[in-house]
């Protein structure tokens, strides 16, 4: 997969175009020699820093907030009480805050 790096202000690592963002990319030796700054500009940034090795990806760093939506999108329970709460918006079944609290 042919891919096209884009220089950008961070220095080692280029920026592709992803569906929704840029990804910044860089090899396992730009990441390991550069890992608090990585770590720090996937954080800052909100983007993925996408790691090769011979052309190939090989992982990724996300930051923690990334991490927290996978974690809950790979949750069966809570994905079903999203799914049941979006059903509910658009059919119009909402509570008050009364029903819901009380007061």
């Amino acid at each position: 997969m042919t891919r096209k790096h884009i220089g950008i202000r961070e220095g080692f690592l280029r920026a592709k175009k992803a569906k929704r963002r840029k990804d910044m990319i860089g090899t396992i030796s730009e990441v390991r020699g550069n890992f608090s700054k990585v770590i720090d500009l996937v954080n800052r940034s909100g983007r993925r820093c996408v790691i090769e090795h011979r052309d190939k990806i090989v992982g990724a760093i996300i930051s923690a907030d990334e991490l927290e939506t996978q974690e809950i999108l790979e949750d069966p329970v809570t994905m079903k009480r999203l799914r049941r709460a979006e059903k509910a918006i658009k059919t119009g079944r909402l509570l008050t805050s009364e029903e819901v609290f009380g007061h």
